[in-house]
């Protein structure tokens, strides 16, 4: 921050805005009939009044050519205030885009938000006689109320113009007429003004973008992304009329390979990118859809079902296990054998779900049937008197 340098004359320029607001001040003087017999254009300058009035009493042939003429208007910087007030956003930054050497391209320019300051000035006006400092006291007065606005372009790099309020806050007055007939008199007016204006710090220049990529994503996992294209913009500064600049466009494509199953290569936040070919694709097995006809169970169903992904589980298990203990053997890395070591015991428990899922299939083929195996039915033919009769025969 301290140590870069700068200087933007924020304060040089209010302080010469200031003094321009009181340098065609002038005055006439008339003779008793009232004909203007003079008129002059009242001095003005920079430095403190004691300095003025011991220029004023000074002998002039002893050490001055020529005495000090009267009337004369001089001003001085009494102090600079922060004034919190007026205190904006600090992050705020302004920015600017200008032309570099090259007009095809623009660059950024930018600066923070300013520091509000007071500066406290002080205007005195010396006359000899008091016609001499009510004229120019009354061409001061109107325009103060009580203050009076001047914009300033204070950085003109960034084409800052801002209104800066000189607030008059007194007016004082001294007249000097104590002394001997041999010391000249002067009536001095004396005015406070405050300057609300601001400080501004560097500004920063960025350089252009020529290039831009943008890349895309088919998952967004905590680590290891998996990247499938780029997108590359450059600018190349060859356009015509209607490109401002003129671009090349590219395209990269990239397909994900991983050695091993997702979940290990999300662990170990290892994939690698091959740009724009497959290297070694796993074949897919296709599943065989199996249809339930009249003569199938449903317990049939699921249990070929699950059989079938169990199979499919084991199989891509084992193939992992072998990727990841190449890898492990490649890094040797702790972590890695750990990994390795969670996946064997995974494809581990899959195996004995499957050989569970088994024998609950050979238990349900083995539950007796609670039901009667053989079912004799009789039948008779005839009426119910015959019936009767056929019942007392039995009984008898």
């Amino acid at each position: 921050m301290l140590g870069q340098y700068f200087y933007n004359e924020s304060l040089r320029k209010t302080i010469i805005a200031f003094g321009s607001l009181f340098n065609d001040i002038a005055i006439t003087r008339k003779d008793s009939s009232g004909t203007e017999v003079q008129t002059m254009k009242v001095p003005l300058a920079y430095g403190p009044k004691q300095k003025f009035i011991t220029r004023l009493t000074q002998d002039p042939g002893a050490t001055q050519a020529v005495a000090l003429t009267l009337p004369r208007i001089g001003f001085e910087i009494q102090s600079f205030d922060y004034d919190p007030s007026r205190k904006l956003n600090r992050t705020i930054r302004q920015k600017k885009v200008a032309n570099t050497n090259d007009k095809k391209l623009k660059q950024m320019s930018t600066q923070y938000t300013p520091v509000p300051y007071n500066m406290n000035f002080e205007l005195f006006v010396m006359a000899k006689n008091s016609d001499d400092g009510i004229q120019i006291i009354e061409q001061i007065l109107p325009f103060f109320q009580p203050e009076y606005t001047v914009s300033i372009k204070e950085v003109p790099d960034m084409d800052i113009v801002r209104d800066v309020p000189f607030v008059l806050n007194s007016v004082g007055y001294e007249d000097t007429y104590e002394g001997d007939f041999q010391t000249r008199r002067a009536i001095i007016y004396t005015l406070a003004f405050t300057a609300k204006s601001y400080v501004y710090g560097p500004v920063t220049t960025a350089k252009p973008i020529t290039k831009v990529q943008a890349d895309t994503y088919s998952d967004l996992p905590a680590t290891a992304p998996t990247r499938v294209q780029r997108f590359t913009v450059e600018a190349t500064g060859t356009g015509d009329d209607d490109d401002n600049i003129g671009f090349h466009e590219s395209t990269s494509e990239w397909v994900q390979m991983r050695r091993s199953e997702d979940a290990i290569s999300d662990a170990l936040g290892v994939t690698k990118e091959i740009k724009q070919e497959i290297i070694d694709p796993k074949p897919v097995v296709r599943r065989t859809e199996i249809v339930p006809n009249e003569g199938t169970e449903h317990i049939d169903i699921d249990y070929k079902y699950s059989r079938e992904n169990f199979y499919h589980l084991i199989e891509r298990g084992q193939d992992a296990i072998e990727g990841i203990l190449d890898l492990a053997k490649e890094q040797e890395h702790p972590r890695t054998y750990e990994v390795a070591g969670q996946l064997i015991k995974t494809v581990s428990e899959v195996t004995e779900r499957l050989a569970d899922l088994q024998e609950k299939m050979q238990k349900l083929k083995e539950v007796p049937d609670k039901g009667p195996t053989n079912v004799t039915n009789a039948l008779f033919v005839g009426s119910t008197k015959e019936l009767q009769n056929l019942l007392k025969n039995k009984d008898g």
